[in-house]
């Protein structure tokens, strides 16, 4: 059996360029092999979330970048901790979710890319014989409409260099713009 604290509820995230690319996760579900990397596990048999709306993409956002933030609904269920790097690695058995070691560690000084590695969910249920092609513990939820307006690094290329080191390697974060749509 699972415990109360595997069973409760929480958030993913993943960024998408298109409402249409949002509609179709939602009506259909979100399958194995959505993300083309992980250092959780083989990212072609389990899904990958971000646990954090802001750090949903391995790179920062460019100044202006539109997208669509679907957050999901998820149950983390039986739970194992990973070393990074573990990138060919199978879904653990009797376990649900892949989480990074390092993922409660004080990230702010952190790139993006390991910001993002760390915050990474690696989802995944084994049937009866096999993998599912869509985890049943992950529920899309809604869909945001978002722009970044974090600092435009062009404006930095005139400060001198160490202020332009430090404004290239801010992580990312949103402002929302637009509305929020549930899927049906």
């Amino acid at each position: 059996g699972y415990s109360a604290q595997e069973v409760q509820d929480t958030y993913g995230f993943m960024a998408v360029e298109s409402m249409q690319q949002a509609k179709r996760i939602c009506e259909e579900g979100l399958k194995i092999g959505n993300s083309p990397v992980s250092c959780l596990g083989n990212p072609e048999m389990a899904v990958g979330l971000s646990r954090h709306s802001d750090l949903v993409t391995p790179q920062p956002f460019n100044y202006g970048q539109h997208m669509k933030l679907i957050i999901f609904k998820l149950i983390k269920g039986k739970v194992k901790t990973m070393v990074e790097g573990a990138s060919q690695l199978d879904p653990t058995p009797n376990f649900d979710c892949h989480v990074s070691k390092m993922a409660n560690v004080d990230l702010s000084t952190a790139s993006h890319q390991i910001a993002y590695e760390y915050t990474q969910y690696y989802l995944y249920e084994y049937g009866e014989f096999d993998l599912e092609p869509r985890p049943r513990q992950i529920y899309p939820y809604a869909v945001m409409d978002l722009r970044y307006i974090g600092h435009d690094t062009r404006a930095t290329n005139r400060a001198p260099p160490a202020l332009h080191k430090q404004a290239s390697s801010d992580r990312s974060t949103f402002a929302p713009r637009g509305s929020m749509h549930h899927p049906p």
